[in-house]
């Protein structure tokens, strides 16, 4: 659904007040904190940077810590694992402005006007989508060629690209909402594992015609997780949504738009289901290998999906 919106909020002399909220896990985000940090202090205008621990640290562990002299700048850890949706949403409900600017914890700058182009799109009715970069060059560590070949080949979009699919194009890696707008919807807490909050908030966003501006004004991933670990996080997403779809959770018109369960809906109709669990037994150390060498194809990942799905069904 395509919507028009009304033109930006012009900045003049009018403050404009942004929280930039942070969620992390493990990541050493003091990079991004102090260059986004430096940008805001550039444009004059109020910010906090909230920053939401999801480490749940063992004793004695060494744990995230912010150098005191950031003014602006507040970490907020967590007691308990909150999970990736709940830390969003706790993010926003302690922000104090009315406009929040997410942005994942593994993302670098990579441009000095980073802050000022989301500024001078800014719309109190609309949500603005900025973007993910990749590096051009592959990871010197080879274990991590599938996460930076898959978030080049699917991830990596322009905004034209981006704007034909808007709803579906959505990513919580990077984006700008009103903090009014995020409050009505949220990101819902029954995902408590890896993947498709994003793909379910965009839903829920076209479903309250809350309209999406894509523009060109991306967050480099450099968080690459090894090929092992993106399988595992992998199977955690598809796990999660086999249990989601069982407990009839989730509405079936978003269900029915996931690729994924398309594929195996159609596989099931025919029966064929049944021979893609068998010839996943058998393959499945040999595309767990390929995957995570140095020369992983998105065609065996995608097998190597619908063959998982296929055998935790079964």
């Amino acid at each position: 659904m395509m919507h028009k919106y009304r033109d930006s909020l012009p900045l003049g002399n009018n403050k404009i007040m942004l929280s930039v909220l942070i969620p992390i896990y493990r990541e050493d985000c003091l990079a991004l904190i102090t260059e986004i940090r430096q940008q805001m202090i550039s444009t004059g205008h109020p910010f906090e940077i909230l920053i939401g621990d999801d480490s749940c640290y063992s004793p004695g562990e060494k744990q995230t810590n912010i150098p005191s002299d950031l003014n602006e700048v507040r970490l907020i850890r967590n007691s308990k694992q909150l999970g990736r949706s709940r830390n969003r949403n706790m993010l926003a409900s302690e922000a104090k402005f009315p406009y929040l600017l997410f942005m994942d914890g593994d993302a670098r700058v990579h441009q000095t006007d980073f802050i000022e182009k989301y500024l001078e799109c800014l719309n109190s009715e609309l949500v603005i989508c900025g973007g993910t970069a990749y590096s051009e060059l592959p990871p010197k560590e080879k274990t991590k060629t599938l996460r930076w070949v898959y978030g080049c080949q699917r991830e990596l979009r322009t905004a034209d690209e981006r704007t034909n699919d808007p709803y579906r194009q959505f990513s919580s890696f990077n984006f700008l909402i009103p903090s009014e707008l995020f409050l009505k919807i949220r990101f819902a807490e029954e995902f408590k594992a890896y993947g498709h909050e994003d793909t379910y908030f965009g839903y829920q966003l076209n479903d309250a015609e809350i309209p999406i501006k894509h523009i060109d004004n991306p967050l480099l991933h450099t968080g690459l997780d090894t090929g092992e670990e993106f399988l595992r996080k992998t199977e955690e997403s598809i796990r999660s949504l086999d249990q989601l779809m069982r407990n009839k959770t989730l509405p079936s018109d978003f269900l029915s738009d996931i690729r994924l369960l398309r594929t195996y809906k159609r596989l099931k109709r025919t029966g064929l289901h049944v021979l893609m669990r068998a010839l996943f037994r058998i393959t499945r150390s040999i595309l767990h290998r390929q995957l995570c060498s140095s020369r992983p194809r998105l065609l065996w990942f995608d097998l190597y999906k619908i063959g998982y799905l296929s055998e935790i069904t079964a």
